[in-house]
């Protein structure tokens, strides 16, 4: 391309110089044709004048034109090695209209170096931010809880996590672990930062918490040794956590709140409430705290709800954010759901649908956990409302006789009952509903409570059939209870019968 340009300047320049040597020999003739003819006619004077102003023009030309063209060619082939003010100096120095479109060139060749200097760092930025958030999905991921030991006391609970990245400034996790055979440990928490880093001490801090637990250390001694070991680490930023043991056998909670969400629990089927906890502030912010646990206890059926404070802060497009109100009820709808996981991925889809964008999703991690462990006196178990799940609830209530030592002959006409019951409330319901049974036994042994409870929309099943062989079933509950009675709520109806033994 180069040696094409320096080709087109010197033939532009021969062929200048040709008709000028062209049109003076035909001056040079026509003048001295018109002599010999005794003057000089009027054309050969203008064929001299017309050489004389072409021989100007192209004197012009290569003048005003064709030197500053090569100059300034010239001093763009040296663009990259020449500094930019000494390539400046140069261009302005070229004379003629090419020096001012020199100087305009080099003006918005410098403006355009300049917008891809920008682009190129910001590329390189995003590109080297992008490696590092992957890096760090890689390492929460690994670091994620993917299952439990098989104890024995795993049938007591279930647990599932979740983490939503979003927009992150925070690096958030969620934990679930066995302390021993018999105590688990559930955590949420976050760490300022997305990149590699923040990943890599949220590692640490989830590895400090789980050998202090399994040293044999109690959780607020834990908590206080993690505070110092990151303070001493001079860790710039403020680690918030809530860690909490379960003692299966017995639903012990203890927890303890670094500065982050309170729970949210749900007591027997009712409805997710705040839990009460000391919030204590966050993990290496000081040094000498001292945290102190709280504790309840969790009973069969209860669910205990953790989650970082991003889940709070999805927005939608007024301004307003998924926290308080919000979260709750959109607790309350998944509740229904058998397992906690898909309660957790409920809650998560009404986040999404709650926020326009990734803009207004700053990310969050979430932790569910269901008691499942049955009293002797008194348990329960969920089941869907139909028919085809009635051996399940009959084994149910075996299994709460024998707990109890009741009789046999006593099961035999409870169960019946039972049968007849769960029967007639399975046609009060939609498809896809559930029922929960409960079987509760006095401590004397001396009489049994049965309640199903169900979305019976403030109908009872017993009044709904009075003819026919469902008339008979409802005469039969009557006559085996003591004590029968319906109860509308708001969103579930009970039916509770009393049988003395």
């Amino acid at each position: 391309m180069k040696q094409e340009k320096t080709n087109l300047n010197t033939g532009l320049r021969w062929g200048f110089a040709l008709s000028t040597i062209v049109v003076w020999i035909a001056a040079v003739i026509l003048w001295v044709h018109s002599w010999t003819q005794g003057k000089v006619a009027w054309y050969a004077w203008l064929t001299v004048i017309a050489a004389t102003v072409l021989t100007v023009c192209c004197w012009l030309l290569e003048r005003d034109l064709m030197k500053p063209m090569g100059e300034l060619s010239d001093l763009i082939k040296s663009w990259d090695s020449t500094a930019p003010d000494e390539l400046s100096k140069q261009i302005s120095q070229i004379p003629g209209p090419m020096g001012d479109l020199g100087e305009v060139f080099h003006g918005e060749m410098v403006k355009v170096e300049s917008r891809l200097a920008g682009i190129e760092e910001k590329t390189r930025k995003e590109t080297t931010r992008e490696v590092r958030n992957d890096i760090a999905e890689m390492v929460c991921g690994a670091i994620l809880p993917h299952e439990l030991k098989e104890y024995p006391s795993r049938q007591y609970f279930e647990v599932a996590g979740v983490v939503q990245q979003g927009m992150r400034k925070y690096s958030v996790f969620y934990d679930f672990f066995y302390v021993d055979p018999g105590l688990v440990c559930v955590s949420v928490g976050q760490v300022p930062g997305d990149d590699i880093y923040a990943a890599l001490f949220m590692a640490i801090v989830q590895s400090m918490i789980r050998t202090k637990l399994r040293m044999g250390r109690s959780l607020a001694e834990t908590m206080s040794d993690v505070n110092v070991q990151i303070y001493d680490y001079g860790y710039q930023g403020e680690v918030c956590a809530l860690v909490g043991t379960l003692d299966a056998g017995m639903g012990y909670l203890t927890y303890v709140n670094a500065g982050i969400c309170s729970p949210m629990i749900m007591r027997n089927g009712g409805l997710f409430e705040p839990l009460e906890s000391t919030v204590f502030i966050p993990l290496g912010k000081e040094q000498n705290v001292s945290y102190l646990s709280d504790n309840t206890r969790l009973r069969q059926g209860d669910r205990l709800f953790l989650y970082t404070e991003g889940l709070e802060h999805v927005r939608n497009e007024k301004g307003d954010d998924f926290g308080g109100q919000e979260l709750r009820d959109a607790l309350n709808r998944s509740r229904a759901r058998r397992e906690p996981e898909e309660s957790l991925r409920d809650l998560s889809d009404e986040a999404a649908a709650f926020c326009p964008s990734d803009d207004h999703h700053p990310g969050y991690a979430a932790l569910m956990l269901e008691y499942r462990k049955g009293e002797k006196e008194l348990s329960y178990c969920r089941v869907p409302g139909t028919p085809d799940y009635a051996g399940d609830v009959l084994t149910f209530i075996k299994n709460q006789f024998d707990e109890n030592g009741i009789q046999r002959k006593h099961y035999a006409r409870i169960a019946v009952m039972v049968d007849e019951l769960f029967a007639l409330c399975c046609r009060c319901l939609e498809k896809d509903e559930e029922l929960t049974v409960e079987c509760g036994v006095s401590p004397d042994a001396e009489s049994v409570t049965i309640r199903i409870t169900g979305p019976f929309r403030g109908k009872n099943p017993l009044a709904e059939a009075q003819t026919g062989p469902s008339g008979q079933a409802v005469e039969f509950i009557q006559n085996q209870g003591d004590y029968v009675r319906f109860k509308a709520g708001e969103e579930n109806d009970a039916i509770s019968v009393v049988c003395f033994i």
